[in-house]
């Protein structure tokens, strides 16, 4: 799979235009690092980094997200706890702990006034009126993130990259080839997690002469020309084809039933092209859709989200 991270849960704050939290909301979350901190006294504190899976882009519109990283592999669009839960219902909990909290301490600054009662009176129901919109959207994430689980998800191999010159076994998921390289032809092939380890063995042995025999049975399972906007799965549909589009901002997964799907013919030219990079991995091309699928936008204005990133073009 394309994210292999721990799934914990966390009270995900919700900030407004100022970056001052408006509530906490319970969330599932990617867990991306775990730190101890140790004080002079002797005690220690734990920080954890995690980024949620849906975060607001813009008109309150809130997208489904991975974590993003930066040159020097720092993350984009993570934020820091001290919490995290192994349980939906211990997130909700600590959550609505943490708005209470945000409650009390709003009103710790009124003046003392002979209409202090009606005004905190007025400032709870403003609060939870607030809180009351972001229950709903809590609801849908929490619907929305059902298929992100710990079970689902593997640890992603290294890919065996070969082309004309060499062969190296690269320390990059497969998913970042199709971000960084757009402008070259590439072939992706699965080969089974024995003919992996068999792959990986000859390389090491520098047996490169004898790829080929482990090679010749592999399946192509995705196919990209140089500077296209999209990558082709090989699938076993009839007619079209599903495609990843680099270049979508609402998704990445789609289906359209008169795109051309790929064939043996066309990855033997591929082959065949000296500038045409080849990998293998162990993913296969439901691992590629069940990545890129079940991301819905949610609309916090409408009842219903009405992007998927799955469709069918008519």
């Amino acid at each position: 799979m394309k994210i292999n991270y721990p799934i914990k849960y966390a009270a995900m704050p919700i900030f407004d235009g100022q970056d001052v939290i408006t509530c906490y909301i319970a969330s599932k979350c990617y867990l991306l690092n775990d730190a101890t901190n140790y004080k002079e006294d002797g005690s220690s504190t734990k920080e954890y980094e995690v980024s949620f899976p849906y975060q607001m882009t813009h008109s309150n519109i809130w997208r489904q997200v991975e974590p993003c990283f930066n040159f020097y592999g720092e993350c984009l669009n993570s934020i820091k706890t001290s919490n995290v839960f192994s349980t939906y219902e211990e997130a909700l909990d600590y959550a609505q702990k943490r708005n209470e909290e945000l409650f009390e301490q709003s009103i710790s600054y009124l003046p003392i006034t002979e209409n202090m009662v009606q005004i905190i009176q007025e400032q709870k129901e403003n609060f939870d009126a607030k809180l009351a919109k972001y229950k709903e959207l809590e609801q849908q994430i929490f619907l929305y993130t059902i298929n992100i689980t710990n079970s689902q998800r593997k640890q992603i191999n290294n890919i065996i990259k070969v082309d004309k010159n060499n062969v190296k076994i690269l320390s990059h998921s497969i998913y970042s080839i199709f971000d960084y390289l757009q402008n070259e032809n590439f072939a992706v092939f699965n080969v089974s997690p024995k003919q992996y380890d068999m792959l990986t063995k000859l390389i090491l042995e520098k047996k490169f002469d004898q790829i080929p025999s482990i090679t010749k049975d592999a399946k192509e399972i995705a196919l990209h020309r140089a500077n296209d906007s999209i990558t082709r799965l090989v699938t076993e549909c009839e007619t079209g084809s599903y495609y990843i589009n680099h270049r979508s901002s609402d998704g990445h997964l789609f289906y359209d039933k008169k795109l051309e799907k790929g064939n043996s013919k066309e990855s033997e030219l591929f082959l065949k092209d000296e500038k045409t990079f080849i990998f293998y991995t162990t993913e296969t091309v439901e691992d590629f859709i069940n990545s890129y699928e079940f991301h819905h936008a949610i609309y916090l204005s409408e009842d219903q989200p009405v992007l998927t990133r799955t469709r069918e073009n008519s």
